[in-house]
């Protein structure tokens, strides 16, 4: 078994090539290591009354102390993302400022507050003071092919792989190609191309002489097209989209851009009507008269596909669609969603927003 200190101070080694590289509005207390984002988060337990007024008043006190403007306050159970075993209930302290020259001994102060308290009750909790707007919280959206992005991320691959093979081959876990944003579009809307090197939460190495060697290997590959591309090296490790109970609950519920996949009730309609709509009935699994193989198919009423075959209208309104055997002289293009029930991504500026709580 590693030893603990070891292994923390490698963890220390990679947080600090992070935080020197993106600029840090996080602080936990000195000796621990805030949680690698992206990481899943939930409300936390409030432990018996712990976070009273009577300590909620303390805290307070102690940002007016340190002259560190209070912003909200929470509890929040974090983990890393899909180890729920990681979970550690955190006091969630929010600000505005940018000045974080105090916020570390503003930290292990309000933290030595509320271990104290946490004792005596028998149980833990972490603290945290962050900057919402400031903090590292960027997501990735695919590269579209055919774009001078793309190409230049297949000139650069196979030496950014030899570079990863010569300097760190036994802690990398996956290379990835993104463009990167903000998770609040409102606060940065630049997509930036970036190159993401995941190795081993826990690895050590000299990250600020890796980064500068892989960068350098990059920057020497000639490109026609003048596109910028940043280099990031994080602590992850490739999760299976689906366990071996098939379920996906701790990955994000919505990607961006992406539609989900169709459940029952969802809107379909016919491909050339503009105006009708209906509901996606069950899937069942068809048998054809006379054999052959079964069909996976789903339910839905026929005035929801009527309009799709506007020349057979007629006879399809006095005989069904195919009924008896009868040959279908048009096959009607379904859409999902309906054409009509499309509408624009919600474009709310306050989305994602985080304000004082009531």
């Amino acid at each position: 078994m590693p030893n603990a200190n070891a292994s923390l101070q490698r963890w220390t080694l990679l947080h600090r090539a992070i935080r020197r590289q993106k600029g840090s509005f996080r602080f936990v207390p000195t000796n621990k290591i805030p949680v690698s984002w992206p990481y899943d988060h939930k409300p936390g337990a409030c432990n018996y009354g712990l976070v009273d007024e009577a300590l909620q008043y303390r805290i307070l006190e102690a940002l007016k102390e340190f002259e560190i403007k209070f912003h909200y306050m929470n509890v929040q159970r974090l983990s890393q993302r899909g180890v729920p075993e990681t979970e550690e209930d955190t006091i969630v302290i929010g600000t505005r400022d940018t000045d974080t020259t105090r916020w570390q001994e503003a930290t292990n102060y309000i933290y030595g507050i509320v271990k104290k308290a946490a004792a005596r009750i028998g149980t833990t909790m972490n603290v945290e003071i962050e900057n919402p707007f400031g903090i590292y919280s960027d997501l990735s959206s695919p590269i579209m092919p055919d774009t001078a992005v793309h190409r230049c991320f297949s000139r650069i691959q196979s030496v950014v792989e030899a570079e990863v093979r010569r300097n760190c081959p036994d802690m990398c876990t996956s290379i990835a190609y993104h463009n990167r944003q903000h998770k609040v579009p409102t606060i940065d809307n630049t997509k930036q191309p970036t190159v993401i090197i995941f190795v081993a939460p826990g690895s050590y190495a000299y990250w600020a002489v890796v980064e500068a060697q892989i960068r350098q290997s990059i920057e020497a590959v000639h490109f026609k097209e003048d596109v910028e591309i940043a280099l990031e090296i994080l602590p992850g490790f490739n999760i299976p989209s689906a366990t071996e109970r098939g379920t996906t609950s701790c990955h994000p519920k919505f990607l961006r851009d992406q539609t989900p996949a169709p459940t029952l009730g969802a809107s379909v309609g016919p491909q050339l009507s503009t105006t009708d709509s209906g509901s996606l009935g069950a899937v069942v699994s068809f048998q054809p008269r006379g054999g052959g193989e079964p069909q996976k198919c789903f339910l839905t009423a026929y005035h929801v596909v009527a309009s799709g075959d506007p020349t057979g209208r007629a006879v399809n309104d006095e005989f069904g669609i195919g009924l008896d055997g009868r040959k279908v002289s048009q096959r009607i293009k379904v859409t999902y969603p309906a054409r009509c029930d499309i509408a624009a991504p919600d474009q709310n500026p306050k989305a994602g927003a985080v304000t004082k709580p009531s």
